[in-house]
């Protein structure tokens, strides 16, 4: 890969807290992609929920590179999905109904609550798209209740990662299930 150059410029308030630029994102990106103790192979082997994690986002990585969709929302999302999938490898959500992470007792509380849902939501489209079309739901409703409780969890917390999820939800959904599918 050739020089990397830091094109990336401050957004209002959406990146003052992270100091990942996107300079540092695609040298994350390029450094997974090359790594030799990642083995590409027709069979996946994973040792722990950590290995399985770093090859998801390598997957993604590679994705976003391939069809030169370089941005640094989607860098910040394809570090992010990996993990929301790990957590679910060996648990289920506490509900699957997206609007069951609505009912909140706090503000605290609701955005935690708001990202759960939005996680469920992702994990539908992503990984269970058929599932999203059973009874009388639509995989649009997930797509658009998904990028709904992802800018509110942004706006409730101003964690930056929920405002790229918003944003990017459609693409980083699409990136992440041909990575799994090439895994």
């Amino acid at each position: 890969m050739a020089a990397i150059f830091d094109i990336s410029k401050r957004r209002n308030g959406k990146d003052a807290r992270d100091s990942e630029n996107l300079n540092n994102l695609l040298k994350r990106a390029h450094h997974l992609i090359e790594n030799s103790s990642l083995p590409g192979g027709p069979i996946l082997k994973v040792s722990s929920k950590e290995d399985f994690i770093r090859k998801l986002e390598k997957g993604i990585s590679q994705e976003i590179l391939q069809k030169k969709m370089i941005g640094r929302g989607l860098f910040v999302c394809g570090i992010y999905v990996p993990k929301v999938i790990a957590r679910y490898l060996s648990t289920s959500p506490k509900s699957w109904a997206a609007v069951d992470y609505l009912q909140c007792k706090n503000e605290t509380e609701e955005g935690s609550s708001l990202q759960q849902g939005a996680d469920v939501c992702f994990l539908i489209c992503c990984l269970f798209p058929k599932r999203g079309n059973w009874r009388l739901m639509k995989i649009s409703y997930y797509q658009k209740v998904g990028v709904s409780f992802y800018y509110r969890f942004y706006q409730q917390t101003g964690k930056e990662v929920g405002y790229h999820m918003s944003d990017n939800f459609d693409q980083i959904v699409g990136l992440t299930n041909q990575s799994i599918n090439s895994l």
